[in-house]
């Protein structure tokens, strides 16, 4: 455990990433989530991870958030989740959650974040990032219509969840805990009213990199799409 002095630098230097995280670098998101959980006893390994997000963050000089002028997607949100993804790694049993809205392929909303609950299956991490996925949908819908921004009526959600898209299409209880199961009937409320409509192939979910950490080559394809180095 390091002094006083090392944790207070460790607390600045996450205060830091996390900035950037929620202005300019969505490739931070979920490096800097995980190294944040040792912010209240961290160790020399961890601040060692903090000068190495410190040295990345150096090294992205040139990349940026890019809009396309020929890009006319429109409004699209991505949701994703890893169940107990760092267990062999820290021993945490928690899932992470994932999200990725952009707007005409510009992104403008992203999360990589523990989820609030224990999850025993995989099926419950999915539903509960759907449910979460689709809440910050309508929100970033409802703030773009107060900004007399075009939004789609029905705003559509794009996940590679069999699990969760399952259970939004049933119409009896799923019989688990009730957090899970007050989320998964809101979502099939709004599947009702045609709120989620597609199933996205999970290589093509660009949400799944704010799930987990990637080895470098998909690390390094995740930085080409949403922050492209530019001359």
């Amino acid at each position: 455990i390091l002094g006083a002095e090392a944790k207070t630098e460790h607390e600045s230097i996450i205060g830091d990433m996390n900035w950037l995280v929620s202005t300019t670098h969505p490739t931070l998101a979920t490096y800097v989530s995980i190294v944040a959980g040792f912010n209240s006893t961290p160790t020399e390994s961890s601040l060692k991870l903090c000068k190495l997000l410190i040295r990345y963050a150096k090294g992205t000089i040139g990349r940026k958030l890019v809009k396309r002028h020929d890009d006319k997607s429109g409004y699209c949100v991505q949701g994703d989740s890893d169940h107990a993804g760092l267990w062999k790694i820290t021993g945490d049993t928690r899932s992470r959650m994932g999200i990725l809205i952009k707007y005409n392929g510009f992104p403008v909303a992203w999360k990589s974040a523990w989820i609030k609950a224990r999850c025993v299956s995989s099926g419950e991490a999915e539903s509960y990032a759907l449910s979460e996925c689709i809440r910050w949908a309508l929100h970033l819908k409802y703030i773009g219509e107060e900004l007399s921004i075009e939004m789609p009526d029905r705003p559509t959600v794009q996940s590679d969840a069999s699990a969760a898209l399952g259970f939004a299409g049933k119409t009896d209880g799923t019989g688990k805990m009730k957090h899970i199961d007050l989320r998964e009937d809101w979502v099939r409320d709004l599947k009702s009213n045609d709120i989620i409509r597609t199933k996205v192939p999970g290589e093509l979910n660009q949400a799944d990199a704010f799930t987990k950490i990637l080895p470098l080559s998909d690390f390094q394809d995740h930085e080409d799409e949403i922050m492209p180095r530019c001359k």
